[in-house]
């Protein structure tokens, strides 16, 4: 079984350049970006457009709502069962995304952790609201000093993620990293990841912000919260909505909130650039190279 996956920074053109792959070889693409599994925010998660979605089957987008957790694990079950269903189709199974965790428990497994109850969760995101971050992190670095030297002091998600784990079980997470793993999905991978000059993929950053504007995205989050949502729901708390929410609350104007969206956007993109240099087995494509791209999916296909 042979599957592609189309990795790299934000804004690189990851789910166009899927498109064109998925209509040039019979494929079929499947999410793996962590955003892009809520409903209901389409604009600020940047989910492929609705004529994307009638040219070629996507799946796994849009399938939470926006006061659902999602989870590693489960999403990579899900997207093993439809890449498998896929390839008994005939078709090419396409994973394309920016959340390279997801994709690394799918193709190598993660450790078990037990779970973690709700009421856990949500004292800790009470304390993250009164305290601040710095808070939680200054505590994870008292009991699990291993993981806090790993996650850069704003990554809320895993700081959070790390201090549930800990509360919950007295183990720190770090101590069930270390156990054996399994890949949830047997398969022949491609690894193609999308790169750009950085120049270039920050003037891709900066235009895409001014887009979300104008496509809506202040009217998209307002509507969310009219539906009864709390702002502190995990999308809001993400890049692309947390000025929005101060712009909603006439904190900064509009153009600040466009400037603060790009700014975090570029430094959510150096973060991944990080993830991605440690990554193994990937061949490197920039991204307005069809020619290359197209090169290197024909001579996996059609290997033995």
């Amino acid at each position: 079984m042979k599957v592609l996956c189309l990795l790299g920074p934000t804004a690189t053109g990851k789910s166009e350049t899927a498109l064109d792959v998925a209509e040039r070889f019979g494929g079929e693409i499947i999410n793996a970006d962590s955003m892009q599994v809520y409903r209901y925010l389409a604009i600020g998660t940047q989910v492929p457009p609705e004529e994307y979605r009638k040219r070629v089957p996507h799946h796994l987008y849009q399938y939470l709502n926006p006061d659902e957790e999602p989870d590693a694990m489960r999403w990579a079950q899900e997207a093993s069962k439809i890449a498998k269903e896929v390839y008994q189709k005939g078709k090419v199974p396409i994973l394309v995304g920016g959340t390279f965790f997801w994709l690394r428990a799918l193709l190598e497994g993660l450790d078990e952790i037990p779970c973690v109850p709700k009421e856990v969760r949500m004292a800790l995101q009470k304390e993250l609201k009164e305290k601040g971050l710095d808070a939680l992190f200054k505590r994870l670095c008292e009991v699990d000093e291993e993981t806090a030297q790993r996650l850069h002091p704003t990554d809320t998600q895993r700081i959070l993620r790390a201090l549930e784990v800990y509360e919950a079980t007295g183990t720190p997470i770090s101590s069930y990293q270390k156990g054996n793993k399994k890949p949830v999905l047997e398969a022949n991978f491609l690894k193609i990841c999308l790169i750009l000059d950085r120049q270039k993929l920050y003037e891709r950053i900066n235009k895409r912000a001014k887009e979300m504007v104008s496509s809506g995205i202040v009217e998209e989050v307002q509507r969310c919260l009219d539906m009864g949502y709390s702002r502190d729901i995990r999308p809001l708390r993400s890049s692309s909505y947390v000025p929005v929410l101060r712009y909603l609350d006439k904190k900064i104007s509009l153009d600040e909130m466009c400037h603060e969206i790009a700014k975090a956007h570029r430094h959510y993109a150096k973060r991944q650039i990080t993830w991605l240099r440690k990554e193994k087995d990937l061949i490197f494509v920039q991204a307005y190279d069809k020619g290359q791209l197209f090169s290197e999916v024909e001579r996996f296909l059609s290997s033995g």
